[in-house]
């Protein structure tokens, strides 16, 4: 879920309108599909049964996409180079990634946040996170062989 809006909004009355967004994420695109249309169904059901009406716009879709096994594994190395711990974890991650998988091979490299937090005013990376990232990222350009 990503905004809700409410019409009128005001407190003790029933909204007339709401207006939501949803963006569906998954490292195999055909379950990212699949989950939209499940959502869609259930919500029509609801629609339904309450005597509601609802309407569905896409405003964004791209596909999902997986990081290059060739790159991630050289930025891997280039973690384990300089002694830092190494944790793999999946990522959702669209936008940018999903555009540039269409020009060149991707692979992303994640920074602690203190509290995990990303996409949100409170996040904040230690300054001695950041430094490490910026040597991994320099110790695998001098070190890729393209």
């Amino acid at each position: 879920m990503g905004s809700v809006q409410n019409t009128p909004n005001a407190v003790n009355v029933i909204s007339g309108e709401v207006t939501i967004s949803v963006e569906s994420r998954s490292l195999d695109n055909k379950k990212r599909v699949n989950i939209q249309k499940e959502i869609a169904s259930i919500i029509k059901k609801i629609c339904r049964s309450r005597n509601l009406s609802c309407q569905f716009k896409r405003t964004y879709d791209q596909k999902a996409v997986l990081c290059d096994k060739h790159l991630t594994g050289a930025l891997s190395k280039s973690v384990k180079d300089l002694n830092y711990p190494l944790m793999k974890i999946p990522s959702g991650a669209t936008h940018d990634a999903s555009a540039m998988s269409d020009l060149c091979p991707i692979a992303m490299l994640f920074v602690q946040s203190k509290d995990g937090l990303s996409h949100n005013p409170k996040e904040f990376s230690k300054e001695n996170d950041m430094q490490a990232a910026v040597r991994v990222l320099e110790n695998l350009i001098t070190k890729l062989k393209v």
